[in-house]
């Protein structure tokens, strides 16, 4: 049975290919036939494309309890603005095939002037002042609710862009839609993401939820989920040489009939901590890490 996470396995495999004579082979024998639609397509923004140098809020106040949360309908989803997937700033990124079930935590950032009237990935304009929202994967456009796993607020936003081309970011809010979760000074927040239809919108609540007293939201950084202990072991024990500050653990857990090995780094106090940890990981060729949400005793 094959890891989960194709970035792990191919970790492990350069890991062996001291002893794989015949690797050269091997990889060009597992080489693909470009296709119209499997050739990653390439992001080109001209050099000065915005007018500002670095984002920010409007310098006017705004009553965001004016503006009401989006209200998730069908839209279809037009093959140019979802491919297989794409590259930007020589990283590739794959889109979903479907969005159904979608549900993830993570780091929120958000986006303000620098963007403002400027086209979305979905060919509207970008608008701070609308409730919106920018994914690297989802398949847009779609709605979400985004609930702040710190505070328990709630919106619900219509994702119509990519990004945040950060790698640990799972979401880019709207000014408004950060500022009604209250990520606005913090710069980032940590969320959860469930996407909606328009048949589930209608029974999802947007108040804000009661936190438990005694727990609180902690960052974890995964490197992969294997199906082999062993390959687990040896990204685990590489990741703790270069990141010698923070723990890491082996988890073992079941999914359905599957036992999978999950590499974990934390918990890590700050979003800023975790982004230096990312940094680390990146330096030492270990696998992209996926950013986990978990609530945990105080």
């Amino acid at each position: 049975m094959n890891n989960i996470l194709d970035p792990g396995m191919q970790y492990i495999k350069l890991c062996r290919t001291y002893i794989l004579i015949t690797s050269s082979i091997l990889l060009s024998a597992c080489a693909t036939m470009p296709g119209q639609y499997n050739k990653p397509i390439q992001s080109h923004y001209p050099k000065h494309r915005y007018n500002q140098e670095y984002d920010s809020a409007p310098r006017h106040m705004v009553d965001v309890s004016l503006i009401r949360n989006a209200i998730p309908k069908i839209e279809p989803t037009i093959l140019k603005y979802n491919p297989p997937s794409y590259y930007v700033n020589g990283q590739r990124y794959h889109v979903l095939k479907n969005n159904t079930g979608y549900h993830a935590t993570g780091i929120a950032s958000w986006y303000g002037t620098k963007f403002q009237n400027y086209l979305t990935s979905s060919g509207e304009k970008y608008d701070m002042f609308k409730m919106t929202a920018a994914s690297k994967t989802l398949r847009i456009p779609c709605y979400a609710r985004v609930t702040n796993l710190e505070n328990g607020h709630r919106v619900i936003v219509k994702v119509n862009d990519r990004g945040p081309f950060k790698q640990d970011r799972i979401l880019d809010l709207s000014y408004v839609a950060a500022k009604k979760l209250n990520i606005l000074q913090k710069g980032t927040g940590l969320v959860e993401v469930s996407v909606l239809t328009p048949q589930v919108a209608k029974t999802a609540s947007t108040k804000t939820i009661q936190l438990p007293k005694n727990t609180k939201p902690r960052i974890y950084l995964q490197l992969g989920a294997y199906s082999e202990s062993a390959h687990a072991t040896i990204v685990e024990h590489d990741a703790q040489k270069a990141v010698n500050t923070v723990p890491s653990h082996v988890y073992r857990q079941r999914r359905g009939k599957e036992l999978l090995y999950l590499v974990r780094i934390g918990p890590i106090p700050t979003v800023a901590a975790a982004d230096i940890i990312t940094s680390k990981l990146k330096a030492a060729h270990l696998p992209t890490p996926m950013t986990v949400i978990e609530e945990t005793m105080r």
